[in-house]
């Protein structure tokens, strides 16, 4: 399944669209064909040189500098504008985080509120997931950390 979500991640990084909002509550199993489909585009970045849409669509994407996501799955560029800028590698991030909860059940980073845990992103390290999950295989913690590396 994270497969297909990655393939797709990586059209959309072709086409100069970063998703921004890779989540569990995102990848969608079509009844029928069991297709694995990633939903929710909302706040999608795009590179202005690669995908040029009318100045109509420009004015309904989500604007820059705002902070917009889910706070466990965003990666530290799109908490601070300070640490990067918000490229494919922050999709990366995200499905990092993805196979880190698939891996464990869990969230990578938890917090009594969303600040707690946007702190935890910029300056925590990757969790590994054989803390919570004894069974991971080494390769897969290893994948699922080098994702999400900061």
């Amino acid at each position: 399944m994270l497969n297909e979500v990655a393939r797709t991640l990586h059209y959309c990084h072709e086409q100069g669209i970063v998703h921004r909002d890779v989540k569990p509550e995102n990848v969608m199993i079509e009844a029928g064909s069991g297709r694995v489909v990633l939903v929710d585009f909302g706040l999608i970045r795009r590179d202005r040189l690669r995908a040029a849409w009318s100045t109509q669509d420009e004015q309904s994407l989500t604007q820059e500098g705002t902070t917009l996501g889910t706070p466990s799955y965003m990666p530290p560029e799109q908490v601070s504008s300070e640490i990067g800028q918000v490229d494919r590698r922050s999709d990366v991030y995200a499905l990092g985080a993805l196979l880190y909860f698939l891996l464990t059940g869990e969230l990578p980073f938890t917090g009594a509120n969303a600040v707690n845990v946007l702190i935890q992103v910029l300056e925590a390290a990757p969790p590994d997931p054989r803390r919570v999950n004894a069974e991971v295989p080494d390769a897969l913690a290893k994948l699922c950390m080098q994702c999400m590396a900061k």
